[in-house]
């Protein structure tokens, strides 16, 4: 499938990562996100995927089968997904393509984090300490974030209007 980008603003707070978890909840409690269906393992059984296993086209090795098997029986345990945190138990390396899987504030980038651009990044980038609206959406139209952050690290950028902060904008590319 490959990653997928998203950015998102919010109104200015001085706590980020609260700023953070409250988006990461209402995107959640929207549904606008990627959920794994695991439905045709799950109506399977161990028989069905043993067999299934056995007449692939490929011949596989008794310990890949066995993995496999393994794997199998983790989704088989998988309650269906009422909390984030059972969304990214259940979507695994898949991830959600969305800000679900970023799960905090980091002051450097992090795996599965957000953290904020250096102030010698927003001069490159914007050049100023302190990027409009405007700014920030064409920067991201550009796909120049994709130059600063790694997929699963992301990035948050304080906007600001007249000098005062007004929103924060979230950004990254997740997922697999």
């Amino acid at each position: 499938m490959g990653a997928s980008g998203w950015h998102h603003f919010v109104p200015y707070q001085e706590d980020i990562e609260s700023a953070l978890q409250k988006l990461r909840q209402q995107v959640f409690a929207s549904g606008n996100y990627y959920r794994v269906d695991h439905s045709e393992y799950r109506n399977m059984t161990e028989e069905d995927m043993r067999k299934r296993l056995n007449e692939g086209r490929v011949e596989l090795q008794e310990e890949v089968k066995e993995i496999m098997l393994d794997d199998w029986r983790q989704i088989q345990r998988l309650k269906e997904p009422t909390t984030i945190q059972e969304l990214l138990r259940w979507n695994r390396e898949s991830g959600t393509h969305s800000i679900l899987d970023v799960t905090r504030v980091s002051e450097e980038p992090e795996f599965a984090t957000v953290s904020p651009l250096s102030a010698e990044e927003l001069r490159e980038h914007f050049g100023t300490l302190k990027p409009t609206h405007q700014q920030v959406e064409v920067w991201l139209n550009n796909d120049d974030m994709f130059k600063l952050r790694r997929r699963w690290i992301g990035l948050y950028i304080i906007v600001f209007e007249d000098e005062n902060p007004t929103e924060i904008c979230f950004a990254g590319f997740s997922g697999d």
